[in-house]
């Protein structure tokens, strides 16, 4: 399913208000917290594909699950509503005992998260660089 230019922004936007939340007020710790969840999150989110996979290779609902919800958590709390859409019908799909879906829909959740990783990492950066152009001028980067 392609991504029409009006949704692409909307998550780019949603992107940065969940980043700058996260963020709060750029301590160190926050900061490098943030890099973290934004450089990690490919390879969790390809981990828990893998996992929801396999316990739907094995007809497993129940295993199928969680790492489905996992990934709807992450992609709700970094701003995906794409990714988090999808999640959460593949989830119910689940706890109703089909595990199928989860094995169809693989490709679609691979090249989602493949494009949120992409918007997630621009976001990051323009944030980041924007406040280190502000640290090093003096001037005091806000949220809101």
């Amino acid at each position: 399913m392609a991504v029409t230019p009006e949704e692409s922004a909307d998550e780019r936007s949603a992107v940065r208000e969940c980043l700058v939340d996260l963020l709060g007020d750029r301590t160190p710790g926050e900061t490098q917290l943030v890099a973290r969840l934004v450089s990690g999150f490919p390879a969790k989110a390809r981990g828990l594909l893998r996992d929801a996979a396999q316990a739907a290779g094995r007809s497993d609902p129940v295993a199928a699950t969680l790492p489905v919800h996992r990934l709807r958590g992450s992609a709700a709390t970094l701003g995906s509503a794409r990714l988090t859409g999808l999640c959460a019908g593949l989830e119910e799909q689940a706890f109703a005992g089909r595990t199928e879906p989860i094995v169809t829909a693989r490709q679609e959740l691979d090249d989602a998260v493949a494009a949120f990783d992409a918007v997630l990492s621009a976001v990051h950066r323009e944030l980041i660089g924007a406040s280190e152009e502000c640290s090093a001028s003096g001037d005091v980067v806000g949220h809101g």
